[in-house]
């Protein structure tokens, strides 16, 4: 299989046209031997003189696409041991995700769409896949949460928002699926200054059982495994944040 790879992407570098240059050619090799599983968390890259034989491109070439790939931390480089793949679990792509979202000014309606979208494939993975444990650790959650939006005492947004945060979370964990658990983190972060902002304005604490019905009917809908039921608190979850959201376009502006 890495023998096809190389002869293709060597090719491809020998054409190289503006659509591709040779950084990118070398770029896409290595995405494709991990996606190929010819390299695997831990394993060590091939050396520069290597990769620059098998592909038939420059030291530079290979130098600037390792460059590219260590940013969002897909490699790890050892100065004098050599390059590694990193653990997909400790790494920013997905944070880099999120900066292109804010640096290309996504409309907040966009957001909203995206989100909802989202988390009813996720409801409905959950719905298939949830346990006893992970109905627990909602259920925990979510008393925690009505315990504190409840108590007469002053209450803090950062609290309040960390608890809400931490049941998608748990919710993105019930649907067994790891890439769409993490793409639903990156929504999350997208929403979490429109949630930090209306909990330290006292929106949510003004009307503390519309969040606590939310919660509740999505728990409700895993137990009773009703996919009407998780989606229409899916939807009106989230067009309430966008009710109580005070910004127009950019959530980062």
């Amino acid at each position: 299989m890495q023998n096809y790879i190389t002869d293709t992407f060597k090719t491809a570098s020998e054409n190289t046209s503006h659509t591709q240059t040779a950084t990118e050619s070398v770029i896409n090799y290595i995405r494709n031997l991990i996606l190929n599983r010819e390299l695997r968390i831990g394993d060590k890259l091939p050396t520069e003189n290597e990769l620059c034989e098998q592909l038939g491109v420059g030291r530079g070439s290979v130098r600037e696409a390792v460059k590219r790939l260590e940013a969002i931390s897909l490699l790890n480089v050892r100065r004098g041991d050599g390059t590694y793949i990193s653990d997909v679990r400790q790494n920013k792509a997905f944070d880099s995700l999120l900066y292109k979202i804010v640096l290309e000014d996504i409309d907040f309606q966009e957001i909203v769409d995206y989100r909802i979208q989202l988390e009813i494939g996720i409801m409905q993975l959950a719905i298939r896949n949830v346990t006893e444990d992970i109905l627990k650790e909602l259920k925990n959650n979510l008393f925690q949460f009505s315990q504190y939006i409840t108590n007469e005492e002053q209450k803090s947004p950062v609290v309040l928002h960390d608890l809400d945060i931490q049941f998608h979370n748990i919710l993105g964990k019930a649907s067994k699926n790891r890439l769409l658990a993490d793409v639903y983190a990156v929504s999350l972060s997208l929403f979490s200054p429109y949630m930090l902002s209306n909990y330290g304005k006292g929106q949510v604490q003004s009307s503390p059982e519309v969040t606590i019905e939310n919660h509740t009917l999505l728990l409700n809908a895993l137990e009773n495994k009703d996919i009407s039921l998780a989606t229409y608190a899916v939807v009106n979850s989230t067009q309430l944040w966008q009710k109580w959201n005070d910004y127009t376009s950019s959530p980062f502006q």
